[in-house]
């Protein structure tokens, strides 16, 4: 990510983020699937103003899944329990850790067009937090394919060749981060939601995918991050104006993520 700067200050900040994500699906006899997550992201944001500390935060999860289908088969459903440590890693406490959940219910209309439906709920640093989803899944063509969850994301996929696919994602996230003994206001945490809980980060990118093998692919996406921030917040939920880390709203900016995945695509034969 190029450099950015605070809103409230044009102070200069830089912000490095690293991302491992995985999921271990296991198909059981009555066609149903379990699986688990394990999913690690390390976000580092500094300055060169000397007075500011550098903000290192981490994102550990775990969560648990099972898709389950029905004697009818027109409906089937998604659970997912999802057990995660959002902190800086300092002197942690069972208060840095947090759970959440996420119910879904898939309804085939027709034959490559599905409903689907649901709520997401986190127990969050300032307490629950719960949000209705809403969105289909659609096989435009043998070549092109929509997914779209709202408010969560939405993804238009286009195969140009066996080894070469294409598309645009947004995607919508927000977390909190629970600061340790480092910090000068006990419990206090880092929000990405706003003062409203309700302004999330939005990443809308292109993507072009090159698959060098059948399930090893090499990606690139360039996007954009809009409504970032990395606010401090008291434990009672009020936001620190003279906070000695690095922290406020920043600026929109352009990025570019890059990586390799092991891949098994759901429309693999």
């Amino acid at each position: 990510m190029p450099e950015n700067t605070i809103k409230t200050t044009d102070k200069d900040v830089n912000i490095k983020d690293y991302r491992i994500e995985s999921a271990l699906p296991k198909t059981l006899k009555d066609s149903n699937i379990i699986g688990i997550k394990i999913q690690y992201k390390s976000i580092t944001i500094s300055s060169d103003n000397a007075d500011l500390k550098e903000l290192n935060l981490h994102s550990l999860k775990l969560p648990i899944f099972m898709v389950i289908k029905y004697k009818n088969r027109k409906w089937s459903s998604y659970f997912e329990v999802a057990p995660k440590l959002n902190s800086d890693f300092n002197d942690i406490t069972l208060r840095h850790f947090q759970i959440g959940g996420t119910v879904l219910f898939f309804y085939e209309k027709k034959p490559g067009f599905l409903w689907q439906f649901g709520v997401f709920y986190n127990q969050d640093t300032y307490g629950p937090f719960f949000m209705p989803l809403l969105g289909f899944d659609w096989k435009i063509s043998e070549k092109s394919d929509c997914s779209v969850l709202l408010p969560a994301y939405m993804i238009f996929e286009q195969k140009i060749s066996k080894k070469l696919y294409t598309g645009f994602e947004m995607e919508i996230t927000g977390e909190t981060y629970r600061l340790g003994g480092s910090s000068e206001y006990p419990n206090s945490f880092i929000s990405q939601l706003g003062a409203n809980k309700l302004m999330f980060l939005a990443e809308p990118r292109l993507f072009l995918d090159f698959y060098l093998a059948k399930h090893l692919v090499f990606y690139i996406k360039p996007g954009f991050r809009l409504f970032q921030k990395y606010e401090h917040f008291t434990e009672d939920d009020h936001i620190i104006t003279n906070s000695k880390y690095v922290q406020g709203k920043f600026k929109n900016s352009f990025y570019a993520e890059a990586g390799i995945a092991l891949r098994f695509r759901y429309d693999e034969k």
